[in-house]
């Protein structure tokens, strides 16, 4: 986290003077995460380049419209306000209330009235006919918003509030911003990383299978009669006799914990777990370590949780599905020392009531 937060540090692009895409990303996705000197830095930007605004609107449209956590509220103007005065527009179940006054022709002001917990501090963004006319990084009751629109909102029946409930993935844009553009290629480089982890898993998974069934074959066939005496003391020359103590040879050895097929051997359980959860819109994002790579103690976890002081329980998990190390952690990164050795763990980090998040890693 300290890295990435240190890149954005970098604003301005030499070449053109406006700020880079990664930038302006950052500003969106990680705003609580900054500095006010940082926010301040952008927000004073945003306001005189134009250019960098239209970037800005860009991206957040973009994001807002792939994530799969938004709500859209629909508020309702209240028939009892006189035009060209304070206008309220509420919410049906009156929990989210929104009062607007002019400030010129194509200039209002919006407050949020009445606002509920769980939509505080969160993106939103006012739609109106299919058009975001205002966009809020963190939504407050205490915050004079201003919106420009060629149209006269305060004369609309209606309108809606899209809001995020969880922060979105954070795209990896490393080209700087030319005039407008837009770098939308950063879905397709998520993808490709996607593809590339999912063939080091199934490289491993793989690779864990054979030496599991190597071994199986080597143990049955170097498995031989124990005794050359039956209990009656007849020579055993029926090879069937030996059939139980050849499979409970195979058993013993299958269950001895030093066995190095064993220990890389992925847990079905943890692997549908895991890929169940990744393949959702999790609430909290792993940055590192990635999923399925080789570490080396000690070693540092980083995530970003779905809100502030979130309180989570970090568990490091053996291959067989025991605890090895857990933790209370209220923060974004953890850094693990204790010695572990050689084999496959998972790492989950839980609520009070769900698995927010579940990775894994090798030490070799």
């Amino acid at each position: 986290m300290e890295n990435f937060l240190s890149e954005y540090s970098k604003f301005l692009d030499e070449t053109n003077h406006h700020l880079s895409l990664q930038t302006i990303a950052t500003y969106i996705n990680l705003y609580d995460s900054l500095s006010d000197k940082e926010k301040l830095f952008i927000s004073n930007h945003l306001e005189v380049c134009k250019e960098c605004t239209e970037s800005f609107n860009l991206i957040f449209d973009e994001d807002l419209e792939l994530d799969g956590m938004k709500n859209v509220i629909s508020l309702f103007r209240q028939l009892e306000d006189k035009e060209d005065e304070a206008v309220t527009f509420r919410s049906a179940d009156s929990l989210v209330e929104v009062e607007i006054t002019r400030l010129s022709k194509n200039d209002f002001n919006l407050r949020f009235v009445s606002l509920p917990s769980r939509l505080k501090q969160e993106r939103a963004a006012l739609k109106v006919n299919a058009k975001y006319i205002l966009r809020v990084l963190a939504m407050d009751m205490e915050t004079m918003f201003i919106i420009h629109s060629e149209e006269d909102i305060m004369n609309l029946d209606s309108f809606e509030l899209v809001s995020l409930t969880a922060p979105p993935v954070i795209p990896e844009i490393s080209k700087p911003a030319e005039g407008v553009k837009v770098n939308k290629n950063f879905r397709y480089f998520a993808a490709a990383i996607i593809i590339a982890l999912a063939a080091v898993v199934i490289y491993f998974t793989s690779k864990s299978g054979t030496g599991l069934q190597n071994e199986t074959v080597s143990t049955q066939t170097e498995t031989g009669p124990t005794s050359g005496e039956s209990q009656v003391g007849k020579s055993n020359t029926n090879p069937l006799n030996q059939t139980e103590p050849a499979e409970q040879n195979i058993a013993e050895k299958k269950q001895q914990p030093g066995n190095v097929s064993d220990v890389f051997s992925p847990n079905a359980d943890l692997e549908n777990h895991m890929k169940m959860i990744n393949s959702g819109n999790t609430r909290v994002i792993i940055i590192s370590p990635a999923v399925g790579t080789d570490v080396r103690m000690p070693v540092t976890f980083e995530w970003i949780p779905w809100g502030k002081n979130i309180t989570l329980k970090f568990e490091i998990l053996s291959n067989q599905n025991s605890p090895v190390y857990n933790s209370l952690i209220n923060g974004r990164e953890l850094t693990i020392d204790t010695k572990l050795d050689p084999g496959l763990y998972y790492w989950k980090l839980t609520s009070s009531d769900s698995t927010e998040a579940l990775g894994k890693f090798f030490i070799r």
